[in-house]
């Protein structure tokens, strides 16, 4: 027996009755057809921008997860800390961070 390639179709329409009627003319017993819907089905009102909002809030988290891993880990070193460069070094890491973690919150 062949085996059939999937088609997905994307209903991306805020409007059930359109949705309803893609589904109605594309099914048929000669394809094996998958229907796809998008945020702009499931959010209609703010689809795209719902998006774009969770991206941002997920890079967020992640960025803060990488600020509390670098404090653990300096804070690891800390001890060895033997010189004023090294005390040097670390203020300035803490200014890079704060300086990149306020450009990204800017709006």
């Amino acid at each position: 027996m062949k085996k059939q390639n999937k088609i997905f179709i994307a209903c991306d329409s805020p409007n059930i009755s359109k949705v309803k009627k893609i589904i109605n003319k594309t099914s048929n017993t000669e394809l094996r057809i998958g229907y796809k819907f998008g945020l702009e089905f499931l959010n209609p009102k703010n689809g795209r921008k719902f998006v774009s909002q969770l991206k941002n809030k997920i890079i967020k988290v992640i960025i803060i997860v990488l600020i509390v891993k670098f404090f653990e880990k300096i804070l690891k070193y800390s001890e060895s800390f033997s010189s004023t460069t090294d005390i040097l070094y670390f203020g300035l890491s803490i200014l890079s961070i704060c300086v990149g973690y306020y450009l990204l919150n800017r709006k």
